[in-house]
């Protein structure tokens, strides 16, 4: 037998997904599913008639009929309260199906016999329901009206609804409105802070309860939790009817009417009756102990075909590990799952239940069980696969129900195919053999396998609360942000102008609160108060969630594979819970902590960006818009961004800039948007073009602004010849110059200023054209304009925007240029009455203005000055000459130098004058007679005379000229003029027709002009003075001493400038080099003279140089002679410098002699040459004899040797080789004629002394001393 044979399951009538579906959810009514939310007729065939269904219906029964007899006295709404998951909805739906699906219903009510009257809520009713928390809107009474289609009686969007108009929801027909999930709708508002939301949707279902208790015609059902703070004070505030589920207390009647159909119960009763006395048997046969049979017996009936520990159990575990899980729809699939998976079986025990859904709630455990469940298979011992099942079962729920006893009945049946003394061993060696179980008292436990979360755990507990929070911050600073950003409370960042990124973990959640917070902990005394950017934390993220991830990873890497848990599945799991970690960190920023101004007031705010989707730095912190704000908001005309970024440092109320490069990009943005202009160089905004123009014109100042309008004057008006009064220096000069005089002067003011300041000390008084302005051209106003221009010129030089101002500057030239050509116009000149100067103006058109027209008006006049002045003349005169007396004196008429000599022209034309065109000078016809005679001299004679006339004049009687002049070969100086240049080279000239065969060649000293001094302009000069000269004497001419006296001057002036190279020469390698050297004519000497110092220097290289001494006077002469030696023109020098180089010690002076010696060595060598061989030895045995041996001996042949008895020492100088000529010697000249011939002791030389060796050197000793 088994349980299908006498239970009608129900799972042929549909599939298990939509029979056990326990969540029902109002939202989803009438979609397009099988749920059973719109399946109703599923719905109803597992809707039991509990007690609180009958009384809906009841409820609405009575409000229906019998003229709206109420339920309860003023009360028409009924409240549904209880647990989760304890049938509201199911409640909730079943009443509202009475309104919208009666006639499904009411085969429903007819099958369990609950009566209903039908008419009015099938005639004259409407209804509807809805589920607050699963709606779009957040405004319920828009839900419900709209739902009724009564929307249009709701006139203000933003309010809810009055009274009144709650009142015309049933004004004619029975209306229900039904309401779920009013718990979670509030819970939403409040998460969301949306307080006036939440007033107001209090308000509406209050003054809708208030109407229902009114109003006969309507009624409401709400089915609540009765969590909400509002639904709380609703249900205590208003007369509602609360209904309390009964689901728990019914709750095996709802199982056993969910999974079977049709139970006839006494029926039912007679065919178990025999299965369950088999298992009561069984127990006993087994020895199993059974407190009252009776009542088990009773119980095991009751709860068929279900142990009745397995429903306890399935209660136990459900609240124990799936409590997160809709209980009893979890509970029903369970137990349907059961009777599928054993429809063989006649009674359903705990051990039955799938162990395999606690694998990943008590994975420890379960892993313990899967071990010993292996280890059975292995043995061949399935039977202990029961009891194993059971007491992890049992341990689950309670570790005391696992006894011998209980275990046993979980597993014995009837039909059980082995004995039971099998099960009872097994349980015995599990108790004695099994790794994962053990007996404790008669009480068997499954074993924990301690799997990786129990190793985590067990390190968990002794990670502390500082290392989860270190570890958090590691991950914050490098997973969800970066190291840029520094944490608050290590105050690592430092008061300066560079941005620094900070992250506020904890900190008070109140606006009011964090703004003190922050006043006092961070900016305090900050200077640069807006360089810190701060992000907040939108959660506790030290709370207990986060500390434990962070105690995880930290975990998970202090576990070793050596713990059992290899590599991968280490990393593996660290990559989850890293994963997780970061996901809730990002998810829990994303408040960046903005300050402003409002009314004058710092004011915080808290501007919310999601982390995952928005770089903070770049889309939150960084606020470009809000710069450009700011920027557009200042009442500054002009902008400077240095200033801008530093204040906007120093002062949080502004935007934040980190870097001036993002204060760029909005300045490029703004320019791009507006029309701002920016200009790079200065870093400064305008905020229109006219601005910037202002405010460079601001920074020019009057002094530019003059030069410019001066520049306007000189190159636009009259010209670079023209020059301008208190700007240009006007030389006192004869060619004519144009000055432009730009102050506005009254004509009496006008003559003083001139004459003070323009004619004043001015020899060409004659020769400057004046031209004045009629208005002051440096007045204010000009000024203003001509800034403007160069603002506009600088923009069009610097700004890459140029071509904006373009235009704009030609038009502001134009108008310049325009104003000064009005400005000007009056010319000044001079007139004489004969005893006064008269000025005049007169007023000229500047453009067309000529100057020689007024020349040419005058010509006639200069004709007669011209005559006048050559008659006053017993001279010629040059033209220019004359030229420059009419520039001086300005009664004279203007004149220019192209018409003067027109003038000349014509008069010699006329026969008035002579001008000779070569020499360009005026003769009057006195001078005539010069002329001839002039051109009657000889070439030859001219220059011989222009040759002495050089002499006389520019040097003195004492110069010879080649050519003209012999010179001696003496050590007496002669200077000698060259006054052409050879034809051969200089060098070879000297040396063959001067120095040749010249003993003296250092006493001749050599002029040669630098340029050709015969040319035409210097003989035509020489033949006038020759020519007057002649006339004199032949009394042909008078008073002619001005003349004379004029031209020698001239020829004098002409000449000085010819002269002269002084041929200086030097040597280098032995050979002879000339030097031409550049003299002038003052004080010439002193620049032929050679420089003192290096004359000494001279003396001393040559004294040198030399080997022997010479004599001073001798040395002189040497200077005479050679001519790379320095030049000496005064003796007295050269005596000088031997004088100061004897005192100095460089060089020696040999008095008697009066012989200088460059140095010691050549004074010993001349001292020695006169020292004889055979002074030389006699100086040398004296020194052998008295320094060597100190005087105590003589030295034979040259000492007497007394003949006496004392000891004498003897020293024998020389070569004494041979011996035998020693002793004969020694015979002879020592010993013969002595007495005492042994009292004389020898010393003898071992080589010849006397050789020329030791000569010499005792012939430089005697020269020393």
């Amino acid at each position: 037998m088994a349980v299908q044979d006498f239970l009608d399951f129900r799972k042929s009538k549909t599939d298990k997904n939509k029979r056990y579906q326990s969540e029902l959810n109002i939202a989803r009514i009438k979609e397009d599913s099988d749920r059973l939310e719109n399946d109703l007729e599923s719905f109803f065939e597992i809707t039991y008639p509990s007690q609180l269904i009958k009384e809906l219906i009841e409820f609405i029964n009575s409000n229906m009929k019998n003229n709206k007899m109420r339920y309860r006295d003023n009360e028409g709404a009924i409240i549904i309260q209880g647990a989760h998951a304890s049938g509201k909805t199911h409640a909730l739906l079943t009443a509202y199906n009475l309104f919208a699906n009666y006639d499904i219903v009411a085969s429903w009510m007819e099958e369990h016999k609950i009566k209903f009257n039908a008419f009015a809520i099938k005639n004259k009713s409407k209804s509807c329901i809805v589920s607050l928390e699963n709606e779009a809107e957040e405004k319920s009474w828009q839900v419900i009206f709209k739902k009724l289609g009564k929307e249009n009686l709701l006139t203000d969007d933003k309010k809810a609804p009055s009274a009144s108009i709650i009142k015309k929801l049933a004004k004619s027909k029975d209306t229900a409105i039904f309401i779920d999930d009013s718990d979670e709708f509030f819970h939403q508002l409040r998460q969301q802070n949306k307080d006036e939301l939440i007033v107001a949707n209090k308000k509406f279902i209050v003054d809708l309860l208030t109407e229902v208790n009114k109003n006969d015609n309507l009624m409401v059902f709400m089915a609540a939790l009765g969590t909400a703070k509002e639904i709380k004070d609703l249900f205590s505030r208003h007369e509602v009817i609360i209904k309390e589920t009964e689901f728990l207390a019914q709750k095996n009647s709802f199982i056993f009417y969910h999974l079977f159909a049709d139970i006839q119960e006494q029926q039912f009763r007679t065919n178990i009756v025999p299965i369950i006395d088999s298992y009561v048997e069984k127990y006993e046969e087994s020895g199993l102990a059974i407190q009252d049979v009776d009542d088990f017996r009773e119980e095991l009936i009751d709860y068929y075909p279900f142990q009745p520990k397995l429903l306890e159990f399935l209660n136990k575990i459900h609240e124990r590990y799936f409590s997160e899980i809709q209980s009893y729809g979890h509970q029903l699939n369970l137990l349907a799952d059961l009777i599928e998976s054993h429809e063989d079986k006649d009674l359903l025990v705990v051990s039955d239940f799938p162990v395999e859904i606690f694998k990943e709630r008590v994975p420890e455990l379960y892993n313990g069980l899967k071990v010993e469940l292996k280890r059975a298979n292995e043995q061949g011992k399935k039977y202990l696969h029961q009891i194993l099942n059971t007491i992890f079962l049992y341990n689950l729920i309670d570790e005391q129900e696992a006894t011998r006893d209980s275990i046993l009945k979980a597993v014995i049946h009837p039909q059980l195919d082995y004995e039971i003394s099998s099960l009872q061993q097994g349980l015995d060696e599990l108790g004695e053999n099994a790794d994962y179980v053990e007996v404790v008292e008669g009480r068997y436990y499954i074993k924990a396998k301690k799997s990786l979360d129990t190793l985590l755990a067990e390190e968990m507990a002794e990670i502390t609360k500082e290392e989860k929070k270190n570890k958090l911050k590691e991950y914050i600073s490098n997973s969800v942000f970066d190291s840029s950003y520094k944490f608050y409370d290590e105050r690592d960042w430092k008061d300066e102008a560079e941005l620094d990124y900070v992250l506020l973990l904890e900190a008070p959640a109140e606006i009011r609160q964090l703004e003190n917070f922050l006043t006092e902990e961070i900016y305090g005394e900050l200077h640069y108060e807006n360089s810190v950017a701060i992000i907040k934390a939108t959660t506790d993220i030290f709370s207990e969630q986060f500390l434990d991830l962070s105690a995880k990873v930290i975990a998970i890497q202090n576990i070793t594979e050596g713990q059992g848990v290899n590599k991968n599945q280490l990393e593996e799991r660290k990559e989850e819970e890293e994963k997780q970690l970061i996901e809730l960190l990002q998810d829990s920023f994303g408040q960046y902590l903005q300050w402003g101004d409002e009314a004058g007031q710092l004011k915080l705010e808290k501007v919310d960006f999601d982390l995952r989707t928005v770089a903070a730095k770049q889309e939150i912190i960084i606020d470009k818009r809000r710069i450009k704000d700011y920027i557009l908001a200042s009442t500054s005309e002009s902008i400077d961004l240095e200033q801008l970024f530093e204040e906007a440092k120093c002062d949080r109320r502004l935007p934040l800039i980190p870097t001036q490069e993002i204060l760029e990009e909005v300045i490029t943005e703004l320019v791009a948007e507006k029309d701002f202009v920016f200009i790079s160089e200065e870093d400064k905004l305008y905020k229109s073009l006219s601005t910037l123009i202002a405010k460079r014109a601001e920074e020019i100042d009057n002094t530019q602004a003059r030069n410019k309008l001066l520049a306007h004057l000189e190159q636009d008006l009259f010209g670079p010849e023209y020059k301008i009064y208190a700007k240009d220096t006007i030389p006192d000069q004869a060619e004519l110059q144009y000055l432009i005089i730009i102050n506005d002067l009254v004509k009496g003011e006008l003559r003083t200023f001139l004459e003070e300041e323009i004619y004043a000390n001015r020899k060409y008084k004659n020769s400057v054209l004046l031209f004045k302005s009629t208005t002051d051209i440096l007045g204010d106003e000009n000024l203003s304009q001509v800034k403007e221009e160069m603002s506009l010129e600088n923009l069009v030089k610097t700004w890459e925007q140029r071509e904006r101002v373009i235009d704009l500057l030609e038009a502001k030239r134009e108008k310049i240029i325009n104003n000064l050509r009005e400005s000007f116009g009056n010319y000044i000149s001079w007139t004489s009455n004969g005893e006064q100067l008269i000025m005049e103006q007169t007023q000229l058109d500047i453009p067309e203005f000529n100057i020689n027209n007024l020349i040419k008006t005058k010509i006639g006049f200069i004709k007669e000055t011209v005559i006048k002045r050559i008659n006053q003349l017993h001279d010629s005169i040059k033209a220019s000459n004359l030229l420059l007396k009419f520039k001086e004196n300005r009664s004279n008429p203007v004149i220019d130098r192209d018409t003067f000599y027109q003038v000349l022209e014509e008069l010699t034309a006329e026969g008035r004058i002579y001008f000779d065109g070569q020499t360009e000078h005026i003769y009057s016809q006195s001078l005539i007679s010069i002329k001839e005679e002039i051109e009657q001299l000889n070439t030859e004679e001219v220059k011989e005379n222009l040759a002495y006339f050089i002499r006389d004049n520019l040097f003195d009687a004492g110069y010879k000229i080649w050519g003209y002049d012999q010179i001696e070969d003496s050590a007496d100086l002669d200077y000698l003029l060259l006054l052409e240049q050879p034809n051969e080279s200089i060098v070879d000239f000297l040396n063959q027709e001067i120095y040749a065969e010249r003993e003296f060649q250092n006493s001749v000293i050599v002029l040669r002009v630098k340029e050709k001094i015969y040319t035409s302009e210097i003989l035509d000069r020489a033949k006038k003075i020759i020519a007057v000269n002649n006339l004199e004497e032949q009394n042909e001419i008078e008073n002619s001493q001005e003349f004379l006296g004029n031209n020698k001057e001239k020829l004098i002036n002409l000449l000085a400038d010819k002269f002269a190279y002084y041929e200086q020469w030097s040597s280098s390698d032995d050979k002879l080099e000339l030097d031409e050297k550049e003299v002038s004519l003052a004080n010439l000497d002193s620049q032929l003279e050679a420089d003192f110092n290096h004359l000494k220097e001279h003396l001393i290289f040559n004294l040198r140089e030399r080997k022997f001494g010479i004599n001073i006077e001798e040395l002189f002469l040497d200077y005479r002679r050679f001519r790379d030696y320095p030049l000496i023109i005064e003796k007295e020098i050269f005596d000088r410098a031997v004088e100061e180089l004897i005192a100095e010690h460089k060089i020696i002076n040999a008095e008697k002699e009066n012989e200088v010696y460059g140095n010691t060595s050549a004074l010993i060598k001349s001292t020695i040459s006169g020292i004889s061989d055979k002074e030389v030895k006699q100086e040398l045995v004296l020194y052998i004899r008295n320094e060597l041996f100190n005087g105590v001996c003589n030295v034979f042949a040259y000492d007497e040797i007394e003949d006496s008895p004392e000891i004498k020492y003897l020293l024998l100088l020389g070569s004494f080789k041979n011996k035998e000529k020693l002793q004969e010697i020694l015979e002879e000249k020592l010993y013969q004629d002595r007495e005492y011939k042994n009292n004389i002791i020898l010393y003898s030389s071992q080589e010849n002394v006397f050789e020329d060796k030791y000569i010499n050197k005792m012939r430089l000793v005697m020269g020393y001393k």
